[in-house]
Order: C-alpha cells, then sequence, then structure tokens
C-alpha cells in the first residue's frame, strides 16, 4: 500500500512538474496572441499565375494551386519562391497526377488525392499534414524525405493503406518523425506494400508499428516493416523460445520465479541463444495507448533483481525487460551490440550497467524511467537513440544522473536521450554528426563542448544552465529550442568560417546573451529565436540572410538599433515587438514585412523604405498588440520616408502608424489600396509621377439624388487620416480617383505643372476648404471635386475651358470660384447642389443640363451681350435655385428647355426677349411666384398666357405736344410694367424726329433685369410763334433811285433763322423818306408774323455824290504815297 502511494505520488508530482515547465517556457508564448487580436489580425493574399498566396506568421508563401481555367495540368511543380520570397507550404491540389514539390518547402498539407500517381519530395519538407492513405489509390510508392519531422496520418481506427501502393519509404539515417493520428488507431498495409526505413525509425513510428502487429527487421543497413507472425515456440525448462532464419534461438518467454540472479543460458536444446526477443521478460500489465504513457507493472510479474547475459547473446529486443520494476542490474556479455526500443522501460531500481564495447545501438526508450548514476558508453558505439536514458521522475530523482562519457565513435543522439539529468558538464563526441534534444532539461549543465564533425543541432540544450556555446564550423542547422530558457546564457560565438545556413525556432529563446554576431552564411532565422533576451543589446545579422521569423526578437528591450541587411526577403510577424530601437530601414529586396512586427517599439522616431517592392501583415506599426475601447493602439513615428528605390509600396506596409511625415519619392510605380490602412499622418508629400493604384475597390457610385451611376475606385488614402498633402514638382498629371474618398484631407498643395486632374480625383474629400489649381491645368475630369462638402474656396486655372460633368457636385460650402477663362464650358450637373455658390460668371459660360441647379444664385442675366454663347438654357440648369429672385434673357437665347428654373421657388421675376420662341411646358414648373416680363406679342406672353403664369409688358404713358425750341426735345415719360411703374434706371429711350415741327418718336429698352424688353411711342412737336424770336435794330435807310429792303436779322435761342425757311418778309412805305415797315411772317417750325419799323432819309444829288467820289479818290492816293515815304 505504501509503495502504490508513493508511486501515485511520484507521478502526480511528475505530472505537476511537467506542466509547470512548460507553461514556464512556452505559456507566454501560447498567449501572446489573444483572441481579440485575433479579430483583426490580417494577412494580405494574392494570385500569381494559376496560384493562390498567402503569407505565414514567418513572412514565407503558402500557395495552393488553382488554375484560373479551372483545369488542372496533369504535371505540375510548385514554385520555390515568388517575387524572391521562399515558398514554405504548400496544399496537395486534386487532379494533378505528378507532382513535384521543390527544396525549400517546409509543409505539405492535404495529400489526399486519389488521381495523384507520382509525388516527389523535396530536400526541406519538415511537416506533411493531412496525410489520408486510403484516398491516394493512385500512387504506387511514396518516399518521404530525410528532412521529414512530423507527419499527420489520418484515419479513426484504422490507417489504412491502399493496396495500390507498393513501397512507402522514409529516407534518412537518422529519423527522429513524430507522428500524428488518432490515439486509438492503428495502421495499416496491404499485402504486397513494402514499408522501408533508411534508418532506425523513431520511437512514435516504433510505436504505431508494435501496436498495430507490425515488427522491424534490418535489411542491408536499412530496416524493413513485416507482420508479427507467430512463431512456434518452444520451450526448454522455464524458457520459451523460437528460432530464427539462421536456426539460432531467441527467447521468446520465461516461465519462472526466479526472484535474484536470472540466468540466460547460451544454449537452449543444443540451439545458441543469440537474442532476447521482443517482449521476452515485458513485466507491463497492460499496453500504453500513447508512446511513454506510464503504465502499471504486473502485480505477480517478474521479480529478478539480476540478470546475467551469455557471450552468445548480440541482441536484445523492444520491450525486453520493460517495467521489470525490481530488476537492479544488468550484466551485458562483450558480444552484445543491439538494445532495442524501451529494452529495459522504467526498470526504476536498475542504477548502473556495463556497457561492452561490442556495443554499437541503444534503441530510443532503451532505458527510459531507469535510476542511472551514471552513464558511459564505450568506444565503438555509434547509436543513442531518442529518450534512451531519459528519467522524467520529479528532480531529486531524475538529476541522480551525474556523469556521462559519450565514446568518439558516437554519431547520432537523439531527442530527450539524457533529458532531466543531473550533469554539469559534457563533451560532444568529434564522430557526432546528430544532435537531438538529448541535454533538454539538464538544469544543471554548465559547461558544453562541441566539437566539428557535428552537423544538426536540436533542442538540445533547451531549459539548461549553461554560460557559453560556440557552434563549430561543420554545424549546418541549428534546430529549434536549442538553448530555450538557458537562464544563465551570456556569449554565443560561431566559428569564423563555418556552413551554418539555418538557426531554428526559439534557438535562444530566454537567454541573456548580451551581444551576438551572426555568420555570414546564415539564411534562416527561426521564430522566437531571441525571444525574450532582455540583455541582448547588440545584434549583427548575416549578410545572406533571407528570412527573419516570426517574434524572432519580440521583448528583446535593450535592442536599440537593428541593420537589416540588403538580401533579406521577408520578416515574420511580431519580429521586433517591444524592442527599443529608434530608426529602421527596411532593405531594398525586402519583399515582405508580416503584421504586428514594430509593435511597443515606443523609441521608433524614423522608418526608411528602400525596398524596392514590399508587402506587409495587418498592424505592422500597432503601439500595442490588443485593443483598448475597441480601438488599435498605434505607433507614434517622426518621419517615414521612402527611398528612390522603392518602385510598389505593397497592402498593409504603412497600415496602423501615426506619422508626423511620410516622404514618398519619384520612382514609385504603384500603390497596394490597403497600404495605409487606418495610418494617421499628418502630412504627405508625394512627387512619384504615373503612379498607379492596385487592387481597389471598385464600386458603383450613385448619388442620391441623381439618376446616373458612375464606376470608381477608392484612392489608397481612403483608408487612412490624412491632413496636409502636398504633390511634389515631379507631378504632371493627377491621375483618376487619387485622393478619392480620402475623407481627413483638409489641405492639397500642388507644386508641380501638372496639366491635368482625371476623373474623380478629389472625390468625397468631405474636410478640404481651399484649392488652387495652378495655372498649367488645362483639364479636370468629371466628379473630380464631387462632394467635397466644405470646399469653400476655388482659384481655377485660366487655362481650364471645361468644367467637366459632376465636377463639384454638391460642394455645398462653396461659395467663392475664381475662373478668368476666356473660354468657359460647364458640364452636366458639374455645380448641381452648390448651395452657397452666388458669385460665379453664370452669364458668360456655356452650361449644359443640370449645371447649377441648386446653386446660391440671385439674380441671372443670359443673351445680353455678345459673349453669351448659349442659344438655349438646358435642362434643369437652374433647378431648384431656392435664392434665385430674377432671370433676365438676351436676345441670342431662342429657347427654354425642360426643368430649367423648375422649383425655384422664390422666383418673381423672368424677363424674356422676344428671341426666345421655345419654352418646355415645364420649365418654370413650381415657380409659384413667378412673373413673365416680355413685349407684347412675343411668344413668351402667349406661353405665359398659356401656362397661367402672371405675365407683364412695358407701357409708356402719352406724351402731350412738345412747342419747337431749335433743340431736341426729349420729354419726361412715365414707363411702367402691368404690376409697377419703372424707374429711370430700369429702362432708357432714344428719341427720332424730335428736333423739327412734326411727328416725333421715342422708343424705351428695359435696362438691368428688363434689358430685354423694349416699346415705342409717338409725340408732336408743334410751331413756336415768330414773336417769340429776336430781331435786330434796323439802321436808318437813305432813300435811293429804288425802293428800300434793309437787311434783317431774325434770332431765335441765339440762332439766326434763315429767311425763306424759317420766315418771310413783306416790305412797306419803303419808296420815300420817312418812317417804313417791314412784316416778319412764320414759315417752318414757326407761324404767325410780326411787324417791325425803320426810318428812311432824303439822300444827296448826282453832282454832290460825284465829288464826294472824286475826294475820295485823292484821298487814297495820298495816303499810299505817304506810306511808301515814311
Amino acid at each position: 500500500m505504501k509503495n502504490n502511494l508513493i508511486k501515485i505520488l511520484s507521478a502526480f508530482l511528475a505530472v505537476v512538474l511537467v506542466i509547470s515547465i512548460a507553461t514556464i517556457n512556452s505559456g507566454a508564448y501560447l498567449n501572446d496572441i489573444t483572441e481579440k487580436e485575433k479579430d483583426y489580425t490580417k494577412q494580405p493574399e494574392f494570385r500569381s499565375e494559376d496560384l493562390r498566396v498567402k503569407y505565414d506568421e514567418d513572412g514565407l508563401l503558402i500557395v495552393n494551386y488553382y488554375p484560373v481555367s479551372g483545369s488542372r495540368a496533369e504535371e505540375y511543380t510548385f514554385p520555390a519562391e515568388i517575387n524572391g520570397i521562399p515558398v514554405a507550404e504548400v496544399n496537395c491540389p486534386w487532379g494533378v497526377e505528378k507532382l513535384t514539390i521543390p527544396d525549400g518547402v517546409k509543409r505539405v498539407k492535404n495529400l489526399d488525392s486519389s488521381d495523384l500517381k507520382e509525388i516527389s519530395f523535396g530536400n526541406d519538407v519538415e511537416y506533411i499534414e493531412s496525410f489520408n492513405a486510403e484516398k491516394c489509390t493512385g500512387l504506387t510508392e511514396i518516399i518521404f524525405p530525410e528532412s521529414l519531422k512530423e507527419l499527420e496520418l489520418n484515419g479513426y481506427s484504422i490507417i489504412q493503406f491502399p493496396s495500390s501502393l507498393k513501397k512507402i519509404k522514409f529516407s534518412g539515417e537518422y529519423q527522429t518523425l513524430k507522428l500524428r493520428y488518432s490515439e486509438d488507431a492503428v495502421i495499416e498495409f496491404s499485402e504486397g506494400t513494402e514499408v522501408i526505413f533508411g534508418g532506425r525509425p523513431s520511437y512514435d513510428m516504433w510505436f504505431l508499428l508494435n501496436k498495430s502487429g507490425y515488427k522491424l527487421a534490418e535489411r542491408g543497413g536499412e530496416f524493413v516493416c513485416v507482420k508479427d507472425e507467430d512463431k512456434q515456440e518452444k520451450t526448454c525448462g522455464d524458457f520459451k523460445y523460437y528460432l530464427d532464419e539462421n536456426g539460432c534461438a531467441v527467447i521468446s518467454g520465461y516461465t519462472g520465479s526466479e526472484e535474484n540472479l536470472l540466468n540466460i543460458p547460451a544454449e537452449l536444446d543444443g540451439y545458441t541463444v543469440v537474442k532476447i526477443g521482443d517482449g521476452a521478460f515485458d513485466n507491463r500489465a497492460e499496453l500504453p495507448s500513447r508512446p511513454l504513457d506510464e503504465v502499471s507493472a504486473k502485480e505477480d510479474g517478474f521479480s529478478f533483481k539480476e540478470v546475467s547475459l551469455p557471450s552468445t547473446v548480440t541482441e536484445i529486443g523492444d520491450c525486453a525487460f520493460a517495467y521489470c520494476e525490481s530488476l537492479e542490474k544488468i550484466n551485458l556479455s562483450e558480444s552484445v551490440e543491439t538494445i532495442g526500443y524501451s529494452a529495459f522501460e522504467s526498470c526504476k531500481s536498475l542504477t548502473d550497467v556495463t556497457f561492452p564495447k561490442s556495443l554499437k545501438v541503444i534503441c530510443d526508450a532503451a532505458f527510459y524511467s531507469c535510476s542511472f548514476d551514471a552513464v558511459s558508453l564505450p568506444y565503438g558505439t555509434e547509436y543513442v537513440g531518442s529518450y534512451s536514458f531519459t528519467n522524467p521522475l520529479p528532480s531529486d530523482e531524475s538529476e541522480k544522473l551525474k556523469k556521462i562519457e559519450l565514446a568518439d565513435t558516437i554519431k547520432f543522439i537523439g531527442n530527450e536521450a539524457f533529458a532531466w539529468s543531473g550533469v554539469t558538464e559534457v563533451t560532444m563526441p568529434q564522430s557526432l554528426e546528430y544532435l537531438g534534444s538529448a541535454f533538454s532539461n539538464c538544469r544543471r549543465l554548465k559547461t558544453v563542448t562541441l566539437n566539428d564533425g557535428l552537423k544538426e543541432i536540436g533542442a538540445a540544450f533547451l531549459d539548461t544552465s549553461i554560460e557559453k556555446l560556440r557552434i563549430p564550423s561543420s554545424v549546418v542547422k541549428i534546430g529549434s529550442e536549442m538553448c530555450w530558457g538557458c537562464n544563465l546564457l551570456r556569449e554565443v560565438s560561431f566559428a569564423e568560417i563555418g556552413k551554418l545556413k539555418y538557426i531554428g525556432d526559439r534557438a535562444f529563446r530566454s537567454t541573456r546573451i548580451k551581444n551576438i554576431e551572426i555568420p555570414d552564411t546564415v539564411e534562416y532565422i527561426g521564430k522566437e529565436a531571441f525571444y525574450y533576451c532582455y540583455s541582448l543589446s547588440s545584434v549583427i545579422l548575416p549578410s545572406g540572410l533571407k528570412n527573419l521569423g516570426a517574434s524572432c526578437f519580440y521583448n528583446t528591450r535593450k535592442l536599440d538599433m537593428i541593420v537589416l541587411p540588403e538580401g533579406l526577403a521577408s520578416i515574420g510577424e511580431k519580429c521586433f515587438q517591444y524592442t527599443s530601437i529608434e530608426e529602421i530601414t527596411l532593405p531594398k529586396n525586402l519583399k515582405y514585412i508580416s503584421g504586428h512586427t514594430f509593435v511597443g517599439c515606443k523609441n521608433l522616431a524614423d522608418v526608411t523604405l528602400n525596398s524596392k517592392s514590399c508587402e506587409a501583415g495587418y498592424g505592422v506599426w500597432l503601439l500595442q498588440d490588443v485593443l483598448e475601447n475597441g480601438k488599435n493602439v498605434k505607433l507614434s513615428v517622426r518621419s517615414v520616408t521612402v527611398g528612390e528605390d522603392v518602385e510598389y509600396l505593397g497592402q498593409y506596409l504603412l497600415s496602423d502608424i501615426i506619422a508626423e511625415k511620410i516622404t514618398i519619392e519619384q520612382n514609385v510605380k504603384s500603390i497596394h489600396a490597403k497600404c495605409f490602412e487606418d495610418a494617421e499622418i499628418n502630412e504627405i508629400y508625394f512627387n512619384s509621377n504615373d503612379c498607379r493604384f492596385v487592387d481597389c475597390e471598385e464600386w458603383e457610385g450613385g448619388i442620391e439624388r441623381d439618376p446616373n451611376k458612375f464606376q470608381g475606385t477608392n484612392s489608397p488614402f481612403s483608408y487612412m487620416t490624412v491632413y496636409y498633402f502636398t504633390l511634389g514638382d515631379k507631378i504632371d498629371r493627377i491621375p483618376s480617383w487619387f485622393f478619392c474618398n480620402a475623407k481627413s484631407i483638409i489641405e492639397v498643395k500642388i507644386e508641380g505643372e501638372v496639366k491635368s486632374i482625371g476623373d474623380g480625383a478629389f472625390y468625397h474629400l468631405k474636410k478640404l476648404a481651399e484649392i488652387t489649381i495652378p495655372s498649367s491645368v488645362v483639364s479636370i475630369g468629371k466628379y473630380s471635386f464631387l462632394e467635397c462638402f466644405r470646399l469653400h474656396t476655388v482659384n481655377m486655372s485660366e487655362n481650364v475651358s471645361l468644367i467637366s460633368d459632376y465636377a463639384f457636385w454638391h460642394c455645398a460650402d462653396l461659395t467663392e470660384f475664381n475662373w478668368n477663362s476666356e473660354t468657359k464650358t460647364i458640364g452636366k450637373n458639374a455645380f448641381q447642389w452648390c448651395s452657397n455658390l452666388k458669385n460665379f460668371d453664370f452669364e458668360n459660360s456655356v452650361f449644359t443640363q443640370g449645371s447649377f441647379s441648386g446653386v446660391a444664385a440671385e439674380k441671372l442675366r443670359f443673351g445680353l451681350d455678345e459673349k453669351t454663347e448659349n442659344v438655349d438654357i438646358p435642362d434643369e440648369s437652374f433647378m431648384a435655385c431656392e435664392n434665385l429672385d430674377t432671370v433676365a434673357i438676351g436676345d441670342s437665347v431662342q429657347s427654354i428647355n425642360s426643368r430649367a428654373f423648375a422649383d425655384c421657388k422664390n422666383l418673381e421675376t423672368a424677363a424674356i426677349a422676344d428671341s426666345v420662341t421655345e419654352i418646355a411646358d415645364d420649365a418654370f414648373e413650381g415657380c409659384e411666384k413667378l412673373t413673365i416680363y416680355c413685349n407684347e406679342d412675343s411668344y413668351a406672353k402667349n406661353y405665359a398666357e398659356e401656362k397661367g403664369i402672371k405675365v407683364s409688358t412695358l407701357i409708356v404713358d402719352t406724351i402731350p405736344n412738345q412747342t419747337y425750341t431749335s433743340k431736341k426735345i426729349e420729354p419726361e415719360l412715365k414707363v411702367s410694367t402691368t404690376s409697377q411703374v419703372l424707374g429711370k434706371r430700369d429702362y432708357k429711350a432714344d428719341y427720332y424726329n424730335n428736333i423739327n415741327v412734326g411727328s416725333a418718336n421715342v422708343i424705351v429698352k428695359g435696362t438691368g433685369d428688363f434689358s430685354m424688353l423694349m416699346t415705342k411711342a409717338d409725340f408732336r412737336i408743334i410751331a413756336r410763334n415768330i414773336s417769340d424770336a429776336e430781331v435786330k435794330n434796323i439802321p436808318s435807310q437813305v432813300l435811293g433811285e429804288s425802293p428800300c429792303t434793309p437787311t434783317v436779322t431774325v434770332k431765335y435761342n441765339g440762332k439766326t433763322l434763315e429767311e425763306g425757311k424759317d420766315y418771310t418778309l413783306t416790305y412797306k412805305d419803303n419808296s420815300k423818306a420817312g418812317t417804313a415797315s417791314v412784316t416778319v411772317q412764320g414759315k417752318g417750325n414757326f407761324k404767325g408774323k410780326m411787324t417791325v419799323q425803320f426810318e428812311i432819309k432824303e439822300g444827296d444829288t448826282k453832282l454832290e455824290v460825284f465829288f464826294k467820289k472824286v475826294i475820295k479818290f485823292f484821298v487814297a492816293i495820298f495816303n499810299r504815297i505817304i506810306k511808301i515815304f515814311s
């Protein structure tokens, strides 16, 4: 009872200890990704020819073969890499008959196609997941590669291999293959199927074969699987035996009851005993369901304490003495070469074995759960199997093994061969080629010497106390977890000239390495390789490095600088999380950087992208990898510079980053739509011309109040927050949809000689307030500023002559539009619903359907000068302009089309010229306040009367007769419409025939809003009384030989009248001396008459007249002479 209680307690403590250690070593890793984080983790996917491709957590490729045509090729070879990134995983396709997996591929999934007839694996395949052999009815042989580490076999109770499969081979001299399968399942091969192993099968494989009734037979250095058939057992005394193919005895059982020394005879019935057969002294009460599961010993089983073997025995079979718990000593003869699987498993009292020099092979778990104090393996030993000396008991028991001597002939030491032991130092033999996790959890182990010749190291020193380690030049591969949990390990060095290419997952996790220089030959560093290395402050990465695995430098908080080599192709997820790096340059050949890479890098200030073409997993730049209040917490940096070598900014590359400024130089040719998803950038300087956006989400736009649909694509800038955007001097055009839906942009500056703005370029920039389009721009496309709701000021290039359809649709805050183009054409609905747009040169623009519907214009005038080119007012062009109260339509306009002014609820005045000969029935629909002003007998007047619209024409009151004034007469007019009297500023009058007596005319034309209206009026000018004129005084006349008719000068208003035209003269009493008179009779512009008197004197005689003439003559001559001599 006491012994049973001790066993139970020991087992319980062992389980607790294992679980605790597993939690300490891997708990942080298992809990790194929270459920919340999984919800928003994204990985980009893409197509490459006939492949569907996505990234794994290490930044390597997962490939599925899905031909676009739907028809698969009969033969197919997966690529080893795509765009410089290695392919790590492939899914086996249906429909392919011959499939080749290239070198470099690590994982193969879903090997279950009945179409497959031949498959060839590359030399790097480590994992095969979901091998359903039963479905692979087309295969005749399958050869698994030497590199294979883990194989998942599908099947519930039976893992059935088809009869067509004639050959199954597991390559490799050293095999550590782990199997995954249903716990209760057994494996079954068809008769005639040859199952071959290049070396001794792993313990997992041996266990499955053994419980399925198969045995292993050695054949020419290889091992074949054979059915365990019933032997023809013989009995000799207490021993049972059978004869092997050489006629030698193999002990198969024992019926005796020896309690002390059991002597194995050299002969039985004259047959030489050469082997202790499989399970010959197996003391297990039951078989375990899983490898190395602990079971109980038989209560009435074997109780011997010592066994002595004869010199004839060369092999101890599998489970030969398993669970012989009373066995304390085994005397191995000098002829023993092989000790089989679990041969002495759980012989808990066995504390010491002297191994003979003949020994070559110790199979897996041979001494598992024994209690050795020391192990000395003799020269000649070549193979030490996995778990061979493992003691998983609580530490006091397991650490009893304190001394291990390894012969210089050993080539292979398997996984956990000496795990949990108390050894403090160990020197690996020079002959050793493969070292598995042999010394894992040897917590007292401080000193290890590795010698040249070693090619591969597994998790050999996991959770040990080693303080330094030198990797010899011969090592090609450091496997997973080599030094994980070595909390005292401070120094790792490498041979100067070596062959190392691979550092496996978690190789140096949780060590105290301070600095490390990794050889340039290394191409791959696995996930979590330096995870939680708190002391690590300096790392020199190899120049040949191609891949950094996931979480490689996670939480190495002292690491403040890292230089990524130029050849690096991919970076795994969370690679630099919670480091202290201050700046990072992504190298030229980097193709992929996984999600959450720089989470928690609070000191990171400057990022330089030099990678020619790079994509990323989502959340590279998160500050932390969990959600707060349902939102991501993002990393904030000072600057991001995109270098001159960069051609492609890939998916998620700058997602979730906060930066003051991003500079994108001129050679970027394409940007993935999700490149900046959820980033927050204050300013972007963009100077890459002809850059295109790829994988943008296409959508069919449709505006609520517009029946027309349009096709567009979301800009990469639409998935982020960016406030200020500068287009550099290299940009000569803004492509279509460039800023589409970038709703956070406040300001865009254009520095270069941009010539065109494409369709939808600024679509839905909800916060853009002002834009200046430089004079270099000659065209802007459709929808270019559609729904920029807060855009209030536009300074348009004077060289743009066309505002395209929907260009400024629904720019509700637009109030100022400065445009000095000589020719202005407005496209369909270009300014529709710009409800604050007032100041616009509407009159001198050629507009189209809906161009200005819904604008804030208050007065409109068309066709009133020579510049106007509109011959019609298009459909809906000013529909629903609620501020509009007056419209004037002049002589160049011929028609007003459907709903041109419909629903202008405040429109009161529409003055329409006679040139308009067509008005649509619904042109003024909904204009309840409208009065049409027009001329009499015009089309507009008839239209208004027909539609029941109030109508008004110009009216001039009767003009009274005007009296001649000798000047133009422009009498005062009283002009009115039907409803109002017009002021002088509302019209002008042109007078004709308005000087002389007769009928005069006046033409009245409206001005301003009434300029297209006109009417005519007449008035009379009547003659003025001649008496109003002035006659100049007539001097006295001298009576002569004829009657006196002196000149009479008549003036009116300072003007001398003309005799015969304006008046006539009649003289009276003008033939004699005395008072005479002349009568002035009005004529033409004058009427009536007046009489003027003058005096006539008597004249000289003829002689007096003669003498006066003579005197006058001589006076003249005298004056001339005086003048000559003076």
